[in-house]
């Protein structure tokens, strides 16, 4: 009879022990991130390229930090050169992070890294958008007589997480870049470390390519510790690709004060030949101030 009843109470004071915690489980406030304190280059970056194999559409995508949105702009050209083409159109969506950084990932696909506001983690994600077939035509109205764009919408398909980690040297993304050489690869610079990696898009591995200081044998350049407010890059008819870290202003005529960071990969065979810094006037001695000289922009 003692043991049963000695069983009960254990089982009682089990009983209240689990209810107390669960009480307590439900009551603990749910963790509070914060913010990064300010857009990491100082201003929300633009403008970054959307394309899609149709040569019809392309988009221009912008972040907005605070409000964790991301914005694309779609210019669609129903007739080359007609009045009205290209026809603008904004779609904004939300996202689950506070945008740091975006960059064009290959047809139709958006990269878009932030710190995710519940977990505090460092996150990059590939966005799939899909474009519609066919797509909403112009239609002349019947009262005015007026042709009217249809406002256009590219549904997104998937939001494939590559990177979703809490790690040294690899807190919040500073720099995204189309990587030309390698496809379905980025370039990514973390903003703790300055480090600068290829992000492999089918798998998430990630590989150092350039670091500001000594770092596991990898080349070192220090003025990747710079802040520098954009980030550009193209094909270039001498040079090859070229990677851009600017300061703010025309990317064509750097400021004075800090000068532009260029990458060269020359053979265009995905390794970085030629690391340095450029004034407006070496800029313009290697002929990177011809527009003309240009292949491509991206």
């Amino acid at each position: 009879m003692l043991n049963v009843t000695r069983r009960r109470r254990l089982l009682a004071v089990g009983l209240i022990l689990g209810l107390t915690s669960i009480a307590l489980a439900v009551l603990e406030p749910p963790r509070q991130e914060s913010p990064p304190p300010q857009p990491l280059a100082g201003v929300d970056k633009k403008k970054a390229k959307l394309t899609f194999s149709s040569s019809m559409v392309e988009g221009e995508v912008e972040y907005f930090m605070t409000d964790k949105s991301i914005s694309i702009e779609w210019a669609v050209t129903y007739s080359p050169g007609g009045p009205s083409d290209p026809h603008l159109s904004v779609q904004t969506e939300a996202a689950r992070f506070w945008p740091t950084e975006v960059s064009g990932a290959g047809p139709g696909k958006l990269a878009a890294a932030g710190k995710d506001a519940r977990t505090g983690n460092t996150v990059i994600e590939i966005w799939e958008f899909t474009l519609p077939s066919p797509l909403p035509a112009p239609y002349v109205e019947a009262a005015s007589g007026e042709t009217v764009y249809p406002k256009v919408h590219m549904p997104i398909t998937s939001r494939k997480v590559l990177f979703d980690e809490q790690t040294g040297g690899k807190s919040l993304v500073w720099a995204l870049f189309p990587h030309h050489a390698l496809k379905n690869h980025l370039l990514v610079q973390f903003w703790d470390s300055r480090d600068l990696y290829t992000l492999d898009l089918e798998t998430g591995s990630l590989t150092l390519l350039l670091s500001p200081s000594p770092n596991q044998g990898v080349p070192e350049e220090p003025n990747l510790s710079n802040d520098y407010v954009d980030r550009w890059s193209a094909h270039h008819t001498t040079h090859g690709y070229v990677y851009f870290f600017s300061p703010k202003g025309n990317r064509f005529s750097p400021n004075r004060g800090l000068d532009l960071l260029a990458l060269f990969d020359r053979d265009q065979d995905g390794q970085i030949e030629e690391h340095r810094t450029l004034s407006r006037q070496e800029f313009k001695q290697l002929g990177l101030a011809d527009g003309s000289a240009y292949v491509q922009y991206f």
